[in-house]
């Protein structure tokens, strides 16, 4: 159909949409542009039904606080290829 002859009935709606995967099992999938969904439609029902995560202090807040682990320097030689 050509829009030119289109009255002022038809209207034409376009809908922008952004390739997403979802974060849960990987599946790529479409969303509507400026939706901030995460999961796709099939693991959306699963992950609604998990219980709130724990707002409390992350691992790596906790492992980057000076002295809080005693033997940081004998794993930091570990993981540099030193001997413990």
């Amino acid at each position: 159909m050509n829009p030119k002859s289109l009255t002022d009935k038809q209207q034409i709606e376009l809908v922008r949409f952004e390739l997403k995967y979802c974060e849960r099992c990987g599946r790529t999938c479409l969303r509507a542009a400026g939706d901030d969904s995460i999961y796709c439609r099939r693991c959306l029902p699963e992950v609604e039904e998990l219980p709130e995560p724990r707002r409390g202090r992350n691992s790596a807040t906790i492992a980057n606080e000076p002295g809080r682990y005693e033997a940081g320097a004998e794993l930091q030689g570990a993981i540099d290829g030193g001997v413990a």
